[in-house]
C-alpha cells in the first residue's frame, strides 16, 4: 500500500525523479506479481473489512473531507491533517451504516432473484 501511495506521489514529480519513479514502478510490479505476499496482505482482516465497505467510503469521503475543511479551514498543514482525521472518523462509521442498510440487503435480494432464475443453455 505504501508503494502505491509513493508511486502516485512520484508521478506528480516524475520529471524530477524519473529514476526513482522507475524503481518504485518496478517494486510495485514485483509486489503485485508475488501472489503469496499479495494474498497475505489482502486477507488481513482490517483490509478485508475496509474492502467490503470501500464503495460507501468512496461515496462519502468527499463530503466528510469538506466538513473537515469547513471546521478547520484549509490554510495550513495542521488544518489539512485535522480535516483528514475528521474525514476518517466520519467516513468509516458512515460507510458501515451504508453497507448494513443498503449494500448488504441489496446483495442478498439480488442473490434471491438469481436463485429463482433458471438459466437455459443455448445450443
Amino acid at each position: 500500500m505504501a508503494l502505491i501511495v509513493g508511486l502516485f506521489a512520484l508521478l506528480r514529480y516524475s520529471e524530477q525523479f524519473t529514476a526513482l519513479a522507475a524503481v518504485a514502478t518496478y517494486l510495485l510490479a514485483y509486489t503485485i506479481v508475488q501472489e503469496a505476499a499479495v494474498s497475505r496482505v489482502l486477507t488481513w482482516r482490517p483490509l478485508a473489512y475496509l474492502g467490503q465497505r470501500s464503495y460507501g467510503a468512496y461515496l462519502l469521503h468527499f463530503l466528510a473531507l469538506r466538513i473537515g475543511y469547513m471546521v478547520f479551514g484549509n490554510d495550513s498543514t495542521t488544518a489539512g491533517l485535522l480535516a483528514a482525521c475528521v474525514c476518517l472518523v466520519l467516513t468509516v462509521p458512515a460507510a458501515e451504516l451504508l453497507y448494513r442498510t443498503i449494500e448488504r440487503p441489496g446483495t442478498n435480494y439480488g442473490r434471491q432473484l438469481l436463485s429463482r432464475t433458471k438459466f437455459v443453455a443455448v445450443p
